[in-house]
């Protein structure tokens, strides 16, 4: 873990990070600040992807790819991040831009941690 970033934008703030967990809270049942993996629903939204992933890194390399290629096909140019697990001395949630060293990036720093993604608004 790194406590500089070289693309990723760490939010810190309580109220901004409060403000992205509601617009993930619209298409994830039981997103609160932590929750049991056998207890989450995804609500199918248009235009909406869910990629579920679990190992030691969020994504593979083919993840990546597919990753960026979904949320650029949609004229996304950001990537939210919100931790699904409580952490300590650790930011909640990241903001940043979509691109292939970004997401690389968020894979080394946070693929040990249990966050969701997503890019765009909600219905």
């Amino acid at each position: 873990m790194s406590e500089e970033w070289k693309f990723l934008k760490p939010i810190f703030n309580d109220e901004e990070v409060t403000k992205l967990r509601e617009k993930l809270n619209k298409v994830v049942i039981g997103s609160g600040s932590t929750i049991e993996p056998s207890k989450l629903n995804i609500i199918k939204q248009s235009d909406w992807i869910a990629i579920p992933t679990e190992s030691g890194d969020h994504f593979s390399e083919e993840d990546e790819i597919k990753l960026l290629q979904a949320v650029s096909q949609h004229g996304n140019q950001e990537i939210v991040a919100i931790a699904f697990e409580p952490l300590k001395a650790f930011p909640l949630a990241f903001v940043f831009p979509a691109t292939a060293e970004t997401i690389a990036e968020f894979n080394h720093e946070c693929g040990h941690f249990w966050f969701a993604l997503y890019a765009g608004e909600p219905d």
